[in-house]
């Protein structure tokens, strides 16, 4: 099997062969899938990690707590708390929820006539012995409980019920809360309370079912407001402002334009009737080999051998194993929208493919060109396309364009050069694309290659 070049068109977006690799398959360095290691990850990364990348997944009340309720509340905690690790989850949401309710009882007892003169000091001491009787622990075990429940109920409070969930499902959250250390760093909850809408929408899409667990504990009648209609929806259908808060996909575009999200591309019949292009196999010429690594590729998670780009293609694998990639659409200060990495992608690791109608002939508008004549084709993501459509150009960019052939058809991939969470994603449209086109790169590098739009400038002239 032989990989076409990129066309070099202009202009037009081109996309070439990365450098040869040192690692065994060209994925992630060193061969396969990188192990993620969740210590010493912040406390933004662990929550992201449990949304994306956590395993497949309730309204608390309010009012005075007198003791039978207190005490009852604190048998369901002191139960939960010493139950296996698979209910920790809801142990964890309990115990945000009795630090709510124990300064509820404070207060109830603050409110007594025995109690008018106490300072609030001694009334945290009298709930704190209330509860002691039904945890029995001492006075200074019931004090850490206390700590360290109340940094669950800070997580809550400023990020969501989802941010602290999927903290424990992507890490834990324990030694955070208890030592202040890792995850717990200065600003943090400024971060989280700016994420707190980003994060529900990505919850709200890809783990829908972490709203039971809250109605598991607290019933159907406690259930958590939607903010918007976005449950189940293609997380890729809003966009982070600028201020926080998901707005539509489509109020981003002139006009309204609903912009179609498709996860494959869309052979155009009117320019190339019944075939692909991009197919350089013949279909049904199987086994397929592919032409890196040399192993068999298959759909079938026993069948496909190649493990060249694991979370974009093998045995169901192209939504990073059944999850969508970590990434979200963010409005930029400059240019439009711009695409942004939840989790560190590492260096070698496919970002997504870069997927739109599989056209031809078009002229003046930005389209990717692969192939060599005569199939030569384009790829147009003017009005359909997936996430990869909301990449910037950067002269300093985080990832490449590479060709890969999966299955017998050349597919243009997207390929990270090292990305770390929080920041954009961006790639070299390459001067295919720039030269003599009277547009103002905005990447904001200082070797910015077209700070003035026209013909190229190099950063070393």
């Amino acid at each position: 099997m032989k990989v076409h070049k990129i066309g070099t068109s202009r202009p037009r977006k081109k996309a070439s062969p990365s450098p040869a690799s040192s690692s065994t398959h060209p994925g992630v360095e060193g061969g396969g899938t990188a192990t993620k290691k969740r210590s010493g990850i912040s406390l933004v990364e662990r929550i992201w990690h449990g949304i994306y990348e956590g395993t497949k997944l309730a309204k608390q009340f309010h009012g005075d707590i007198g003791l039978d309720a207190f005490q009852n509340i604190n048998r369901h905690c002191s139960t939960l708390y010493s139950s296996s690790s698979s209910f920790r989850i809801l142990d964890l949401i309990m115990q945000a929820v009795w630090v709510d309710l124990f300064h509820a009882r404070v207060a109830t007892l603050a409110s007594e006539p025995q109690n008018q003169y106490n300072s609030p000091t001694d009334n945290n001491i009298l709930a704190l012995k209330e509860s002691r009787t039904v945890f029995e622990c001492s006075e200074k075990e019931m004090r850490n409980k206390l700590a360290i429940w109340s940094g669950y109920k800070k997580i809550k409070d400023t990020g969501g019920w989802p941010a602290l969930i999927f903290a424990e499902e992507g890490g834990g959250v324990y030694n955070v809360c208890k030592y202040r250390a890792g995850g717990w760093k200065e600003g943090i909850f400024d971060e989280l309370e700016q994420l707190r809408e980003a994060i529900e929408l990505a919850a709200d899409a890809l783990q829908p079912e972490w709203r039971r667990l809250i109605e598991v504990l607290f019933g159907p009648d406690n259930r958590i407001p939607r903010r918007r209609s976005w449950e189940g929806q293609y997380p890729h259908q809003w966009v982070i402002g600028l201020d926080g808060r998901p707005i539509p996909l489509s109020d981003t575009y002139r006009g309204g334009l609903e912009y179609v999200l498709i996860e494959t591309s869309v052979v155009d019949e009117e320019a190339w009737g019944d075939r692909d292009p991009r197919r350089v196999v013949p279909e049904g010429d199987e086994p397929y080999l592919c032409n890196t690594c040399g192993e068999i590729q298959s759909e079938e998670p026993l069948g496909n051998k190649c493990l060249c780009y694991p979370d974009l293609y093998g045995g169901g694998a192209g939504r990073r194993g059944g999850k969508y990639t970590p990434v979200q659409i963010c409005r930029t200060q400059n240019k439009g929208n711009g695409l942004i990495a939840r989790l560190p992608i590492p260096a070698g690791a496919g970002v997504g493919e870069f997927v739109g109608t599989i056209t031809r002939g078009l002229r003046g508008v930005d389209v990717m060109e692969g192939g060599i004549e005569p199939d030569k084709y384009q790829i147009s993501q003017a009005r359909r396309g997936n996430f990869t459509r909301f990449i910037n150009h950067s002269c300093k960019p985080n990832t490449h364009f590479k060709v890969f052939v999966w299955l017998g058809i050349e597919r243009i991939i997207i390929v990270s050069n090292g990305v770390k969470a929080g920041t954009e994603i961006t790639v070299d449209y390459s001067n295919g694309y720039w030269d003599g086109l009277d547009k103002i790169c905005r990447c904001g590098e200082e070797q910015c290659r077209y700070p003035r739009g026209g013909a190229v400038v190099y950063a070393d002239a």
